[in-house]
């Protein structure tokens, strides 16, 4: 089973982690910088530093989606669902259809909560919304809710797994 660092990363590689969505807010190098720091902070599991470094980029660019997509995903390192949830709404709110890259990261991880939760719906909701916008992940993970898939995976992987002999 994967950990939750394992599947940000799946879904949010870190090269992906900085959005251009910069340029559209006049942000300087220092708040890139911010963000830079606190996403190197959270890879070493140094959620608190993380969040203060993240909460000073925000201070000095609060309409910058990037950088609450950036938080939400320490919340959700921090297992805090219910924080990460509300950044990546407000993610989502203030990137309207600027950069799809980030709104493609926010559908993926809202998708992910949903399908914890056991909110299946919305967590198709949010994986199709994901899809739309290039995420292989959720592309993956729509396919493993459809019954009918799993149905069909599951007897390639039996399939695969015996060996069939041609006599004739």
């Amino acid at each position: 089973m994967l950990t939750d660092e394992e599947i940000l990363n799946i879904i949010i590689p870190p090269s992906n982690i900085i959005s251009n969505f910069n340029d559209f807010t006049n942000d300087t190098d220092e708040i890139k910088e911010l963000e830079l720091k606190a996403i190197r902070l959270a890879e070493t599991k140094e959620y608190e530093k993380a969040l203060e470094i993240i909460n000073q980029a925000i201070k000095l660019s609060p309409k910058n989606p990037s950088l609450y997509n950036n938080r939400a995903q320490i919340f959700q390192l921090q297992h805090d669902i219910k924080s990460a949830m509300l950044d990546l709404n407000k993610a989502i709110d203030l990137n309207g259809n600027i950069d799809n890259n980030i709104a493609c990261q926010c559908f993926t991880q809202r998708g992910i909560i949903y399908q914890h939760d056991k909110n299946l719906e919305e967590a198709k909701i949010n994986y199709e919304k994901a899809a739309e916008l290039g995420s292989l992940f959720a592309k993956n993970q729509l396919i493993q809710m459809n019954p009918y898939s799993a149905l069909c995976n599951q007897m390639l992987r039996i399939m695969t797994r015996t060996n069939y002999s041609t006599s004739d």
